[in-house]
């Protein structure tokens, strides 16, 4: 019983009767047709190799909507593990509740009213003052230019008391003088002494390395909005609103990329993203030039802001 060939089957018995022919003929040649298909596979694996190229060079000109480009407002971002290690360059930086500019005129204040308080004043605390007390004194004891002021009242001490030199009146010797402004200088250095490990300890305890992650994104608002501000006393306009939305969005960002399960933190971030799309959006119509300058400090362009996001 004789079954008929389908069309595939014909198909390829065609192809293999056609090689074997051209492959055994005296006047045929089938090596050219072999490096055509050599040079086919070559130009293809270019070409695949020239788009795989192409695809990389315009993923780099894309702009991500979540992170942007890189600009100094985003490099000046602070994060926890940038902050917290033990080589940290910020273990100087006060915290979101000190300015460094604040904190020293604060502790510069403290040691003027503790000076004050027992009647001193750190411009007695004069090097020339010191040089022409020193002369005086070198007409008493034999001292050196090194001695120190408590050596030199130790000296002093020895010949007359110190005690009953201090509690006499202004109008006494000159050497009962000598010994009263040896004795205040002695004191301002004592005072101040203590005053500047004071500054160390009190440093320390509002350093930003001291505080957490939270004080560490209050920081970063804050300088978003001294970065942003229209005037002096804003906190609300579009530019800053969007500028605190990246913050967060950056923050939450490097919080995702070591925890990749915390699905809580992925919809905060994706609801702050399109938030921030929003706000710029109305920028967009009410200014353009306030809005482009807005989405060139943070890294954006305006295709990233007017296409729909999806993460």
């Amino acid at each position: 019983m004789k079954f008929k060939k389908t069309t595939l089957e014909k198909k390829i018995l065609y192809q293999n009767v056609q090689y074997f022919l051209l492959r055994f003929s005296k006047f045929h040649n089938i090596s050219a047709k072999w490096k055509q298909s050599l040079i086919s596979i070559q130009r293809r694996k270019k070409n695949i190799e020239k788009q795989r190229k192409l695809k990389e060079e315009r993923a780099a000109k894309l702009c991500d909507p979540i992170i942007a480009f890189p600009t100094e407002f985003t490099r000046s971002i602070l994060y926890p593990k940038d902050v917290f290690t033990e080589t940290s360059s910020f273990a100087n930086y006060a915290n979101f509740f000190f300015s460094n500019e604040e904190l020293n005129t604060i502790l510069k204040s403290a040691k003027k009213a503790n000076l004050y308080r027992v009647g001193l004043s750190s411009s007695m605390m004069n090097k020339n003052n010191l040089a022409k007390l020193k002369e005086k004194i070198s007409k008493y004891v034999d001292i050196t230019e090194e001695t120190d002021i408590q050596s030199l009242l130790e000296i002093l001490s020895k010949n007359d008391k110190v005690q009953e030199t201090l509690d006499s009146n202004n109008n006494g010797d000159k050497k009962n003088h000598i010994i009263i402004e040896l004795a205040s200088i002695y004191k301002i250095q004592r005072i101040c002494k203590q005053e500047d490990k004071k500054a160390e300890i009190i440093k320390k305890i509002v350093s930003l390395k001291n505080s957490n992650s939270k004080a560490i994104q209050l920081q970063n608002i804050s300088m978003a909005i001294q970065q942003f501000k229209q005037h002096e006393t804003d906190t609300g306009s579009p530019e800053v609103q969007a500028a605190i939305f990246t913050v967060r969005i950056h923050y939450l960002n490097s919080h995702l990329s070591f925890h990749r399960k915390d699905k809580n933190t992925f919809r905060a971030l994706r609801h702050l993203v399109h938030k921030r799309q929003k706000i710029l959006k109305y920028l967009r119509k009410e200014d353009h030039i306030r809005y482009f300058s807005c989405i060139k400090k943070l890294g954006l362009t305006d295709t990233a802001i007017i296409n729909e996001i999806t993460m």
